[in-house]
C-alpha cells in the first residue's frame, strides 16, 4: 500500500497487491485492484484474466465471462485464459 501511495499509476503494484489479496481469498479486494490495473491500462490482458479469476471465485460468472472474453480479444493465444473460460462456462 505504501508503494502504491508513492506511485499511484503503477499497474504492476496494483497487480501485485491484487495477487496478494487473491492468495488470502479476499477476492473482492482483488477485484478492486485488478479493476485499477484495467483503468490504468485498458489493454492489459493480465488485468482482465486476473479479474475474471477473482469474479469466478466470487460466483459472479457473467462478469467473469465478460472479462475472460476481453482478455482473449486482447491476447487470442492465451492458453491459460482459454482454459479458465472453459472452467467458468462449466460453473455458470
Amino acid at each position: 500500500s505504501m508503494a502504491i501511495k508513492m506511485e499511484p499509476n503503477d499497474e504492476i503494484k496494483y497487480t501485485n497487491r491484487g495477487n496478494a489479496y487473491y492468495s488470502v481469498e479476499n477476492y473482492q479486494k482483488a477485484v478492486e485492484d485488478y479493476s485499477k490495473v484495467i483503468k490504468l491500462n485498458p489493454n492489459s490482458s493480465e488485468g482482465y484474466y486476473n479479474r475474471a479469476s477473482a469474479y469466478s471465485m466470487l460466483g459472479q460468472y457473467k462478469k467473469a465471462v465478460a472479462d475472460i472474453n476481453r482478455c482473449l480479444e486482447i491476447d487470442p493465444e492465451n492458453q491459460d485464459a482459454a482454459k479458465l473460460k472453459s472452467e467458468i462456462e462449466k460453473l455458470k
